[in-house]
């Protein structure tokens, strides 16, 4: 739990890609906590100035929540379709049809 505090209180975009690496291979965290993260890595995914990195881990974060919240689901499909729609960089884009097609594996 402490490099989730860790990550939601600091504001270094290189630490808090470096802390969501971390938290990747972690049990997704519960109550206030996770709704936190994940409104945190909602936030970060759609920056416009978060670097192109810590934007891709923040979806992939996302998309972890998604496979246990189901309902999450569509804000997330709606999120990745403005990122393909958009004109950052081939690697998030990438990033993004690919949690595209995994999302539209689960089931809901």
């Amino acid at each position: 739990h402490d490099v989730q505090q860790l990550f939601l209180s600091t504001s270094s975009y290189s630490i808090k890609r470096e802390l969501l690496k971390v938290l990747r291979s972690q049990p997704l965290p519960d109550g206030d906590v996770g709704g936190e993260l994940l409104d945190v890595c909602f936030t970060l995914s759609q920056s416009g100035v978060a670097p192109v990195g810590l934007r891709m881990y923040a979806l992939d974060m996302v998309y972890r929540f998604c496979v246990v919240y189901p309902e999450l689901k569509p804000e997330l499909v709606a999120v990745l379709e403005d990122i393909v729609a958009e004109p950052p960089s081939v690697g998030i884009k990438g990033w993004a049809k690919r949690l595209l097609l995994q999302l539209a594996k689960l089931n809901g």
